[in-house]
């Protein structure tokens, strides 16, 4: 029962550290050629998990956006695996890839929002080890998906053209 709350509380403090680097975003998502507004997005749709794929099938940008509905807040088992999994990839990017990141985490529309795009990679090392993290990301969040429904999170693919 105290590692749920420890669990809890260390998701929060991972949040607030990516919070202090906030950029403006205008609320719109452009995804196969179609755009989402965050405006008209309703809690019922659970979250939304977007990656962007350049024409060499790598994924450049992540957005992970709103809530599961699928418990209470404190007890969302979906949610914290969705947390858990998002925050420790943009940090261990941010800290371990030899790759230039830009991040934002903050809520809007009283919801969570991250978004994490690839802007310089470093050295081939730290490419592969970016693209590694981003599809372990990817596999996780495809397998809550199957285990729990798209009714509490969809995992969305945008390949450029």
């Amino acid at each position: 029962m105290e590692y749920k709350y420890i669990i809890i509380l260390i998701v929060i403090i991972l949040f607030f550290i990516i919070y202090l680097s906030l950029k403006k975003f205008d609320g719109n998502i452009s995804v196969n050629e179609k755009q989402f507004s965050l405006d008209s997005y309703e809690s019922k749709d659970g979250v939304k998990a977007f990656f962007f794929i350049n024409k060499d099938g790598i994924i450049y940008k992540y957005i992970i956006y709103g809530r599961t509905n699928y418990s209470e807040v404190g007890t969302d088992i979906v949610a914290s695996a969705i947390s858990s999994l998002s925050i420790n990839t943009t940090n261990s990017i941010n800290n371990f890839a030899a790759v230039k990141v830009d991040f934002i985490c903050k809520e809007v529309n009283s919801k969570p929002y991250l978004e994490c795009s690839l802007k310089k990679f470093n050295t081939k090392q730290g490419k592969y080890e970016a693209v590694v993290l981003i599809k372990s990301l990817k596999q996780g969040l495809s397998d809550i998906e199957k285990e729990y429904g798209s009714k509490y999170l969809q995992v969305i693919e945008n390949k450029d053209k």
